[in-house]
């Protein structure tokens, strides 16, 4: 005998061929009404997300276990493995249905996701658990639990860290909820940080202390967070800290971008949806956003982002929104920042990442080069470091340009002497004029650098929402070395500029860039390849004479060379251009250094012009083709 939800089935199918199109909806959703109330199956729906913001924990779990749960009778699923992780790892695909059974009771899972019609907004996923009604409580009380003990059992395992920044806002121009994520694979440890011995230990004392006292927060009616301030010049391992610290303690990062963030109401949002066992990073807090007046009045509060909003976010009621978090900002100009935002309860230790020590060298010496003992060059690399102030970015930039270690402390050497040589260069110009004077350069100095680091970075129409997304030097700095560089292996990052010398110092010290390769005008070396290349002449030829003075008299690119070269394959005639090319290029320099100079000068060089002109001339002349005369 069929039952009552089969019965039902079977009628709406055949009344869909009777009655009219419009009818059928109000039909089917009846009939899905009845089928719902004599089902005896019970159906739990998981979303991603609980409300807007916060996402679900049991989510997260069930997408974890079910990857444990992919049976041969599973149609199709994922499989997916970074290049660190040990195995393969597998999740149910869309619309497909896994079959799991807890004592005696028969459960069936399936996950879906709905597609937004937005582009600026995540689909929307969910799991459904079906089962018998009857087992209810034991699926809400003991199978449920089981799959998070089950979760937590596998995370704690083979738990792999996640880098976190922010995707697109949502359909109400609201951040908070879409993070994206990658595997974070930084190789820093306090092992390989190129600082103090004191320091190190200093930190991992505070960082253990602080995981293992959840009582005592609960206890003193904290919440259980702890702050850190990272301050110090450029290139002294500040994100590498925040990396070794992650590793350290196994935690996810997550990157926020102050520039994308527009109101307090943005932020408390954002903090809300981050997860436990978590660091919260805002690196170079100086240069990441202007803050407004705090006391902004008129229910603007909500409106702009705010230094009170800020510091709310840091310690004040929405910061207590979790458990076992810890909030990091970074710095190179601790002095720029507010008071308020440096007090103790907010900043819980503060770590200043100064300009490289002997101490450090030697790390960074046993790191590139291994070497754990005495050199006969230390003692004069640690005289050198005692009197510059050098990073330990700029010295690891000249650990990498030799494997022998004669050779790299030799580099090392040399470019701290280049180094010492100028800043004596620079403390000369200031003993030019008065003390006074020589404080307000240096300021001035200071100040530009900091303005530089800070600055807009106009890269057209970027707009990839509803905010105006600020890109900065800063983040860009960082993308090229932070913690985002760890994304990925054997990668190679190259930057093209035609005026080297109008770019920021600090995209050019050492570390960011490892090489820098000047690509000059056309030389006679260069010419040859060409020739080679084009004309498929590998040995001398009677124009090459001429075409090496004219080389070296002309600015002329390997490009314009090829332009003329193209022209025939006959090598004599495009050689022949080559030399006209190059002497109509030397006439127009002549021109325009004829007109900086006046009387005989200038018509001494009108005169030598003309006689080059003459000459070529005549060397035209005697160029014929088939078809007649070729003019140049």
């Amino acid at each position: 005998m069929s039952s009552p939800p089969t019965v039902l089935s079977l009628t709406a199918s055949m009344v869909n061929n009777i009655i009219l199109d419009p009818a059928q909806y109000y039909f089917q959703s009846a009939i899905g009404y009845l089928i719902s109330v004599c089902s005896t199956r019970r159906t739990i729906v998981i979303h991603e997300f609980r409300g807007r913001i916060t996402r679900n924990e049991l989510y997260e779990a069930a997408e974890t276990y079910l990857g444990t749960k992919i049976s041969p009778d599973t149609k199709r699923f994922a499989v997916h493995k970074t290049k660190r992780e040990k195995k393969l790892n597998s999740s149910i695909e869309n619309n497909q249905e896994i079959a799991d059974t807890y004592q005696n009771v028969q459960l069936k899972w399936r996950f879906a996701s709905v597609e937004s019609r937005n582009p600026n907004k995540a689909d929307k996923k969910f799991f459904e658990l079906t089962f018998h009604k009857k087992f209810k409580e034991k699926v809400l009380d003991e199978y449920l639990p089981l799959v998070l003990e089950e979760y937590q059992k596998i995370t704690n395992n083979d738990k792999v860290r996640k880098l976190y920044a922010m995707n697109l806002s949502d359909d109400y121009g609201e951040i908070g909820r879409n993070w994206g994520s990658i595997n974070f694979e930084h190789p820093a440890t306090f092992e390989t940080l190129a600082i103090e011995e004191k320091t190190k230990k200093a930190i991992i004392k505070d960082l253990d202390k602080f995981v293992t006292r959840k009582e005592f927060y609960k206890t003193v009616g904290k919440p259980w967070k702890r702050g850190y301030l990272l301050y110090g010049p450029p290139g002294t391992g500040k994100s590498s800290l925040v990396a070794a610290m992650a590793n350290y303690l196994n935690y996810d990062i997550y990157d926020l971008e102050l520039t994308s963030v527009k109101t307090n109401a943005d932020l408390r949002r954002i903090l809300a949806s981050t997860t436990n066992r978590s660091i919260l990073v805002i690196e170079d807090i100086d240069c990441s956003v202007e803050l407004q007046n705090r006391q902004l009045g008129n229910g603007s509060y909500n409106k702009k982002l705010t230094l009170s909003g800020l510091l709310n976010f840091i310690d004040g009621l929405w910061s207590s929104c979790g458990d076992e978090r810890i909030i990091i900002f970074t710095t190179n100009y601790k002095d720029r920042l507010d008071p308020a935002l440096l007090r103790s309860g907010r900043m819980d230790m503060f770590i200043h990442m100064p300009y490289c020590t002997t101490q450090g060298f030697k790390v960074l010496a046993s790191n590139y080069l291994g070497i754990n003992g005495h050199h006969k060059l230390y003692g004069e690399i640690k005289g050198l470091i005692e009197d510059v102030e050098v990073t330990p970015a700029e010295i690891a930039g000249e650990l990498m340009k030799s494997d022998n270690a004669r050779i790299a402390l030799g580099e090392v050497v040399n470019f701290l002497k280049r180094k010492k040589f100028k800043e004596h260069d620079i403390e000369e110009d200031k003993c030019s004029g008065s003390e006074k004077e020589a404080k307000r350069m240096k300021r001035k100095k200071i100040a530009d650098r900091t303005t530089r680091n800070c600055r807009k970075i106009t890269t057209g129409n970027v707009r990839p929402n509803f905010f105006f997304m600020q890109l900065t030097l800063s983040g860009l700095l960082n993308f090229i070395d932070g913690l985002w560089s760890s994304c990925g292996d054997e990668r190679i990052i190259i930057f093209t500029t035609n005026y080297k010398d109008r770019l920021d110092p600090a995209l050019l010290r050492s570390g960011r860039m490892d090489m820098f390769i000047h690509m000059p005008y056309c030389t006679t070396q260069g010419f040859k390849v060409l020739a080679s290349n084009y004309l498929g002449i590998n040995g001398h030829h009677k124009l090459y004479g001429e075409i090496k003075g004219l080389i070296e008299d002309v600015q002329v690119t390997p490009a314009e060379i090829a332009g003329e070269l193209m022209k025939s394959d006959n090598a004599r005639i495009a050689l022949g251009e080559v030399v006209n090319f190059l002497k109509r290029k030397k006439f127009k320099e002549h021109d325009i250094e004829e007109d900086k100079c006046s009387g005989s000068e200038k018509e001494a060089k009108r005169m030598k012009r003309k006689k080059i002109a003459d000459r070529t001339t005549r060397n035209c002349r005697k160029m014929t083709t088939g078809v007649g005369s070729r003019r140049c």
